[in-house]
């Protein structure tokens, strides 16, 4: 027998490892789009002394909007490139249902072979904690699934918020 996969703990650890960091990078944004919703507010609220003074004055805000926009722009890459491991873990645990699966059919198998009752009792034990680990798995999916597709809804409300503020 070949022991193939991860094991629960190392997929929960990942789990909640992605779901830290895809909260964390979320965090990172909501600050650009703050800060982005700032410079919006004092730009538009600039009259300045001199024609020049003004213009000097907005183009550095305009600068700082810039910075902020490339801040949001490499968090928003960083948030891809997790959300590229979420799909990367998700395959691995659709392999390992798979896996399961095939367990179960080939205990199955075995079973309707046997004619020892005990014997037959012990595999159908066997077949009974694949289909845990199958469920086991398919949440842990779902789970991945979500906080990925909570981080991307939540990115694109962010992304929105910056171009308004920033009006790009």
């Amino acid at each position: 027998m070949a022991k193939t996969g991860f094991t629960r703990k190392t997929m929960e650890s990942r789990i909640e490892t992605d779901r830290k960091d895809t909260q964390e990078k979320n965090d990172e944004n909501e600050k650009a789009v703050l800060d982005a919703a700032i410079e919006r507010s004092t730009l538009d609220s600039i009259d300045g002394g001199t024609s020049e003074g003004c213009d000097e004055v907005s183009d550095n805000i305009k600068e700082a909007q810039d910075i902020t926009s490339g801040e949001f722009e490499e968090g928003t890459t960083q948030l891809n490139e997790i959300h590229d491991g979420i799909d990367e873990h998700k395959e691995q645990i659709q392999e390992g249902v798979e896996r399961a699966d095939t367990d179960i059919g080939n205990i199955e198998g075995s079973i309707s072979q046997l004619s020892s009752d005990s014997a037959a009792s012990r595999l159908e034990a066997a077949k009974e904690t694949a289909h845990r680990d199958i469920e086991l798995l398919q949440r842990s999916d779902n789970e991945e699934e979500e906080i990925e597709r909570q981080s991307a809804e939540l990115n694109q409300r962010q992304k929105e918020q910056l171009q308004a503020s920033v009006g790009k």
